[in-house]
């Protein structure tokens, strides 16, 4: 089942490498944080403001 993370990633059309570049982070950084089943507040955060969305939103 895919993540909400990664849902939006790919609503947005984004790939894991545009997404890891937004968040300052490796390709492999971002896969462990889509992939988490418990991903951490922060990292949260920082997806979604590089996602330009709330934590709210990325919630749902």
């Amino acid at each position: 089942m895919r993540s909400m993370l990664q849902a939006w990633r790919e609503y947005l059309m984004l790939t894991q490498e545009e997404m890891a570049k937004r968040m300052g982070i490796t390709q492999a950084g971002y896969a462990q944080i889509e992939a988490a089943k418990r991903p951490r507040k922060a990292a949260l955060e920082k997806a979604a403001t590089a996602m330009g969305i709330t934590l709210e939103q990325l919630a749902y």
